[in-house]
């Protein structure tokens, strides 16, 4: 019910989305970049992902890893599921068609754009399938949000980019007019 939903905000919804991205991530260190090298983890994206980095102003220290994107993480630990827990495979495989239709979803709320009515549900719904089983910062994220319903997290520094035009109007959260 929605008086039940956790992710009421754009703010909220970015959070979850973070922790999601974040431990996908890890799982990319953790699982792979522990065992093999870049070039079998990353193949032909490893070039591009070092031009991000080295494009980055903090680059050359970062963990290449900092710079997948989300569907890049995920298919990264598809590739190569022999070195994945099988818990965690079995998930990605299981939610992958549910992932390419939460992509779009996923730009808008990261990016601040105007949100769609069922947005907010539908970040809830895909994020609670990885809320156990190896996603600890999911699961630890959709914790805080349901313990206090009107807690807002700040995003973390350097998650956002920087406006170039300052103004003082509030960002909409949702595209109401269709405009």
């Amino acid at each position: 019910s929605p008086a039940d939903r956790i992710v009421t905000s754009t703010a909220r919804a970015y959070f979850a989305i973070d922790s999601f991205e974040q431990d996908l991530r890890q799982a990319v260190d953790r699982y792979l970049l522990d065992g093999l090298d870049e070039v079998e983890v990353f193949g032909r994206a490893l070039n591009d992902l070092a031009a991000r980095r080295t494009r980055d102003d903090a680059g050359g220290s970062r963990s290449l890893t900092t710079y997948l994107t989300l569907q890049e993480a995920y298919d990264h630990l598809l590739n190569l599921p022999a070195a994945v827990p099988d818990e965690i495979v079995r998930t990605l495989q299981q939610e992958r068609p549910a992932r390419d239709s939460f992509l779009p979803i996923r730009n808008r709320v990261m990016r601040g754009r105007p949100l769609q009515f069922d947005d907010l549900e539908i970040v809830e719904q895909f994020t609670r399938r990885f809320a156990s089983g190896g996603f600890e910062q999911t699961e630890v994220a959709l914790e805080q949000l349901a313990s206090d319903a009107d807690w807002q997290p700040r995003p973390r520094l350097g998650s956002r980019q920087v406006e170039r035009i300052l103004h003082n109007l509030p960002s909409a959260d949702f595209d109401e007019t269709g405009l």
